[in-house]
């Protein structure tokens, strides 16, 4: 967990970076491959970050915090399901 300060800008900037990207009128990326990626990605460093006990994203307290990933992931399993469902049954 070393290396969890390094990670934070390079996980904003990716973020950021992928939002750009998908701004304006038109796409200079491919919608499946374009910054979809990106932001998982930078989602995923700023995740190692928050569980680094050297970073403050671990000493702030959010409420209801839990409460949201879990509605979060519970909207993502049904999601997930109907367009299986959806894609099975045409």
């Amino acid at each position: 967990m070393n290396l969890a300060p390094w990670l934070l800008p390079p996980g904003l900037a990716l973020i950021i970076y992928a939002l750009y990207l998908g701004e304006g009128d038109y796409l200079t990326v491919p919608p499946p491959s374009g910054n979809s990626p990106l932001i998982a990605l930078g989602m995923g460093a700023l995740l190692v970050c928050a569980v680094s006990p050297r970073l403050i994203l671990r000493r702030v307290k959010i409420p209801g915090a839990a409460f949201f990933a879990s509605i979060a992931y519970s909207a993502y399993l049904i999601q997930k399901l109907v367009i299986h469902f959806v894609s099975h049954s045409a």
